[in-house]
């Protein structure tokens, strides 16, 4: 073998082996997060949209909808169903919680005298997230204590009956969180099994609007063409081995 060429080989041997590296990171990289801010305006920084990949759905601020009951949002008050909002259904909502990595209806507790791992600690976290993102509604602190309390309040689509005499009924879904020093508790429903009368309006309410809308730009997942790549770099690094044998 001639070391000369041997001594040049190995160089770019190296800097092969370094591109098919980068590559396969780049490939293993997460595609995106499931949940992500958005501006309802654009290029405004309000980040009153929550967009959601796993749907394609995008929510607007619950927040921003609070003082105004059912019919009215449904009558087009705020103007919200011209910019192509829909009141949302209980299904809806409920793949919104699961996009947030959670089971709909489920209460999730924590408490600091337990010793050892505690799952539902997590499921706490992401309550605290997706309430956040969509923005609450209802906010309690303690002045003497470190206390929080923080729910997102909202009407859904969904009728309480389909009985005539229950026709100003309707259901509301609720994701909220209870933190205290010692323990912690959330939930976050779809708004099966709940009741609210539908010309009221709350302070602590809002109703879930969303709509569809264009995908953001993300991080590719795994695909042919980077495993594709991969796979050629790593044959012509063969190649140029070969040859300088």
């Amino acid at each position: 073998m001639n070391a000369r060429m041997y001594r040049a080989g190995a160089p770019a041997r190296r800097r092969i082996a370094g591109l098919i590296l980068v590559l396969s990171c780049i490939g293993a990289l997460p595609a995106r997060a499931a949940l992500v801010e958005r501006d309802l305006v654009a290029g405004s920084g309000d980040a009153h949209l929550t967009f959601d990949s796993g749907t394609g759905l995008e929510w607007l601020d619950v927040s921003l909808t609070t003082y105004r009951s059912f019919r009215d949002i449904a009558g087009g008050s705020g103007g919200w169903l011209d910019l192509g909002f829909h009141i949302a259904t209980g299904a809806e909502v409920g793949a919104l919680i699961a996009s947030a990595g959670l089971a709909p209806n489920q209460h999730h507790t924590w408490n600091a005298s337990v010793i050892g791992p505690q799952p539902s600690f997590n499921d706490v976290q992401r309550v605290q997230t997706l309430a956040n993102l969509l923005g609450t509604t209802f906010r309690y602190e303690d002045e003497g204590s470190p206390t929080l309390r923080r729910s997102v309040l909202g009407y859904i689509a969904d009728d309480y009956l389909t009985h005539p005499w229950y026709g100003n009924y309707g259901r509301y879904a609720e994701i909220g969180y209870y933190i205290t020093p010692t323990w912690a508790t959330a939930v976050a429903t779809d708004g099966s099994g709940s009741q609210i009368y539908r010309d009221q309006r709350y302070a602590e309410f809002g109703t879930f609007l969303v709509r569809a809308a264009a995908p953001v730009t993300a991080v590719p997942e795994p695909s042919l063409p980077v495993l594709g790549a991969v796979s050629a770099l790593a044959l012509l690094g063969l190649r140029i081995a070969r040859r300088r044998r």
